[in-house]
Order: structure tokens, then sequence, then C-alpha cells
């Protein structure tokens, strides 16, 4: 073979296998205030399959008025499975669109990702990250619309709504102005009914939070625009959902992306110090690069948050991004990039993952039947964990030795915790 038909077949595979530039971008600033939850579902696929080496898109259910829920995983070579699949790079957790009303999340959140895809291609799209770098050893989850009902509803009132007789209970037992709607279609507000559990330290055992109220919180008893728990934790399609995924996946920390003020929350801080102090580090990260504030905190929450949930299971931190700074609702269009620009809003999960990295992995690894789950800051929550679902704590510095390469072979870890934690939901392979 020549050297000429050796420089051509090289140049053929590289434009088989080179990622095709894209003039437009598939989420555009101007256009994010009038789309719908279909209209993002629908671009969100079509970003899949524009960079599908490097993102995965995973239906996870449907919503209760039968709209889809979904995650996009973003990372170096990501249709390639192997033993070492789970463990061989960090994953992180961004989510989004929990409160109805705060529209302008599910937009960034993908946004980001189109950022990220772009850059890992072109090189020159960001100059605060190497992206090859990054996307080689991390795998980014985003589920951008976790609450796709009351995100319509909000946009486009309560004719949004499809089913018949949802629409008509919303419509008698939801009252008020549905601009300002934070549950779901059935009067729920999600981020108070995640199931919540901390460990007494007296007798090493879990039990229940629900009855813990902060004296700032407002709760509700009946559906309403928001504030109302539901019937009882965990009862919405929603909230099992994301409850569901937030265990299936060894994630570092989490970020939730809600609206309003510019601040940066960073969940409850009673159940250990060795959390707390790890939250807080995080938070600071995240002021440090956004600028935006960090407010008034109490030493206890209302029961119900997801950060709650996450927190008592994972013993890992989220953070909670409170971005723009309006009362109207819903967002404005004039914030979608300005906001976006202006507070880094996508240096931020980059600056997390890294600082993941900087940190690496604890010393207290659960197992159970010699398959690792995942590791703990702090020692009691590891034992009593381990203690109730029948694995086992190792103790070793460094990364994880075992591993599993499928999400369905986590199904039996999410079983093992509902027993335990009682929880109502479903594994979705």
């Amino acid at each position: 073979m020549t050297k000429f038909q050796t420089f051509l077949i090289l140049l053929i595979l590289g434009i088989l296998f080179a990622s095709p530039t894209y003039a437009d971008d598939l989420f555009q600033f101007d256009e994010g205030f009038d789309q719908s939850a279909l209209d993002l579902y629908e671009r969100s696929l079509q970003l899949a399959e524009r960079y599908p080496n490097l993102i995965a898109f995973e239906p996870l259910g449907m919503s209760t008025d039968q709209r889809p829920i979904y995650v996009l995983r973003v990372s170096e070579n990501i249709n390639s499975h192997n033993r070492y699949a789970y463990t061989d790079k960090m994953h992180i957790m961004i989510s989004a669109g929990l409160h109805a009303r705060e529209t302008y999340n599910p937009f960034v959140t993908l946004r980001l990702i189109e950022d990220y895809a772009k850059d890992y291609y072109a090189e020159d799209t960001l100059n605060f990250v190497n992206m090859k770098d990054i996307l080689s050893k991390t795998v980014i989850h985003v589920i951008p619309l976790s609450n796709p009902d009351g995100f319509d509803i909000v946009k486009f009132g309560p004719d949004a709504i499809k089913d018949k007789s949802l629409k008509s209970f919303f419509e008698k037992e939801v009252r008020g102005d549905y601009t300002r709607l934070k549950a779901n279609v059935n009067g729920v507000d999600l981020n108070r009914n995640f199931e919540n559990y901390t460990l007494n330290r007296d007798t090493m055992t879990f039990k229940t939070d629900e009855g813990i109220k902060d004296r700032y919180a407002i709760v509700r008893k009946n559906p309403a625009l928001d504030f109302y728990g539901g019937p009882y934790p965990g009862s919405e399609i929603e909230t099992q959902i994301l409850q569901d995924y937030y265990l299936s996946y060894d994630f570092r920390v989490y970020l939730s992306y809600h609206s309003m003020g510019r601040v940066i929350y960073r969940g409850s801080t009673h159940y250990s110090q060795s959390i707390a102090k790890l939250t807080l580090d995080y938070r600071d990260l995240a002021c440090e690069i956004t600028h935006y504030k960090i407010p008034f905190e109490t030493n206890q929450s209302a029961w119900g948050y997801e950060s709650g949930f996450v927190l008592y299971n994972t013993n890992k931190p989220l953070i909670t991004i409170e971005t723009t700074p309006t009362v109207e609702f819903p967002t404005p269009s004039k914030y979608y990039k300005s906001e976006y620009n202006r507070f880094k809003l996508n240096e931020l999960p980059i600056a997390f993952i890294e600082k993941a990295h900087q940190i690496g992995y604890f010393d207290y690894k659960l197992y159970k039947d010699g398959v690792y789950v995942r590791d703990f800051v702090d020692l009691d929550y590891a034992k009593a964990i381990a203690t109730q679902i029948g694995g086992e704590i190792l103790i070793y510095e460094g990364p994880p030795r075992y591993d599993q390469a499928l999400r369905s072979d986590v199904s039996n870890i999410i079983n093992s915790y509902r027993s335990i934690f009682k929880i109502n939901s479903f594994f979705i392979k």
C-alpha cells in the first residue's frame, strides 16, 4: 500500500467517525420560553441522535398525565459496556423542573449538555474546561424535566391537561393563579413528597423523619398550588421515578436546579457532621462559581425534600441551585441567555465534577452479594445500611475493587432499600 493510499484511508475514516459540526443549536435561548414539555422531549431525542457516541437517551417512565420523564447520560463512548462500566468512571446527577413554575431550568440543563457535546468535538466552544478529559472519566446524568405536567400547566393553563378526569380534579381542587403552581397535576408538591429517613444513633436503625417541620415552612393538608406533601410519602409517580434513579448509580454529588432568588441551598444539617461539612464545601464552591448568595439556614428542614432522600440514603451531598431573581412565572424570556452567561451556569457542573475527582472515593464501601453499591462519608451510616440490606462494609482507600456493568444488576439493591424503607416505587429497566 502506498503512502497516498494510507493517507486516503485515514482521511476517509476520519470523516466517517468525526462528529459533524452544526450551525444551529437545538436549544436556542430565544426559543426556550415558548417550548412545551413535548418540545423539550423531542429536542432531547434529537440531541442524542446528533451525538450518538457521547449522549445516551433513556426513558424512565410516564408522568401522571402521560408525559415522558427521561434521562440523558453524557460520557465518552457512552454506549460501550464492559465489566467495569459502573465504577471506571465517576457519576454525577443533575435534575431540574421539580417545581412546575420554575420553567427556566429544564432548558438550562439541556443547553449545558449541548455546550459540553459541542466542546468535546470542537474543543473551542468552552474556554474553562477540557471536555475530552472530563468525559473520559465521568458520566453526567441529567433528568431535565421531573414534573412535565405541571410545567405545561404553568405555561399553557389547565387546558394542557390531557386526561379529562385529571383536568376536572385539578380545576376543582387546586385553586389560584396557575402560573404560580409548584405542584404536579394531582396538586402534590413533589419536593414535599420524598421519603425521608434519618439514623437513630442510639439504636443504629433508621426512622422516618415525617413530622419534623421547620417552623418557617408552610404545610398544606390538601391539594394546592404548593406545599402539599401528598397522601403519603412517595405517592406520586414522578417522585417514584426520581427515587429509583437516584439510587441506581453511585453518584458522587447531586445538583438540583430550582428558581428563584439566586441563592444556593445545601439541605438539612441534622444528620451527621461529616456529610454536613462535605455539603458545605460544595455549597461554597457553587457560590464561588456563580456568585449566587447563601440564604438564611435553619438546623432542620420540612419533611419530604429530595435532598433529605438523597442524604439519608446515599450519604452524598445534594446542592440546590436557585437561578433567576424573578417572582414572575413562567420565567420571563429575558433571563434565558443573560442568566446562563452572567452566572456561569455551564461552569458549575464542571467545577463539581473536578471537585469530586479531587476528593476521590471514601473509605467506607458497601457491598451486597459481592457487588459494589456505593461508598459513605459516615461510618455509622455505612454500618447501618449494611446491616439493614444484608451487605457488608469494606474499609480501604481508593476506588472500588468490584463493580457491575448493567443497571439491571442494581434492581436487587433498589428492592433491598424498598424493603427497609417501605418505598412505594418501581424499578424502570
